[in-house]
């Protein structure tokens, strides 16, 4: 199963609870987190027995989908991506971790990327994407 955290955005009109229109504003509360796990996360881990949606939210149009729901085998593999998804809050969530090391295109993205510690030091794997054509393996173990 394939999931976006684009598809777990909280809508403008929620943002603005929430004060000024910044990048740390989003960073800190443009996904919701709660949606995320209610809907898609915590009913995938009973695996199998119960439906989850991997899709709550259409940003471009600024307004929640209807949910379809959906299941999947016991045995299935839930990929999620997206740019926040390696703060610590969310750590407990994910038991394998990918973090593709890329330059962000937004550099608010990634001073707040790299406050939060995102990934590197926690990550499975850590891939290198500045040169596209040529994507390579990081290797942080310390032995």
């Amino acid at each position: 199963m394939r999931a976006s955290e684009d598809d777990f955005l909280r809508p403008v009109e929620d943002l603005a609870q929430f004060g000024e229109d910044t990048p740390y504003r989003f960073f800190q509360h443009g996904v919701d987190e709660s949606t995320l796990r209610r809907s898609l996360v915590d009913p995938f881990r009973l695996g199998g027995s119960t439906g989850f949606v991997t899709r709550a939210y259409d940003a471009g149009a600024d307004r929640w989908v209807e949910p379809k729901w959906m299941t999947a085998p016991a045995d299935a593999i839930l990929v999620i991506d997206g740019r926040f998804l390696g703060r610590q809050r969310l750590a407990g969530l994910w038991n394998f971790r990918i973090v593709l090391d890329a330059h962000a295109s937004d550099p608010a993205d990634e001073r707040y990327r790299l406050e939060e510690a995102f990934g590197r030091q926690s990550a499975q794997a850590v891939y290198d994407d500045s040169d596209p054509e040529r994507p390579f393996r990081r290797w942080f173990d310390s032995c």
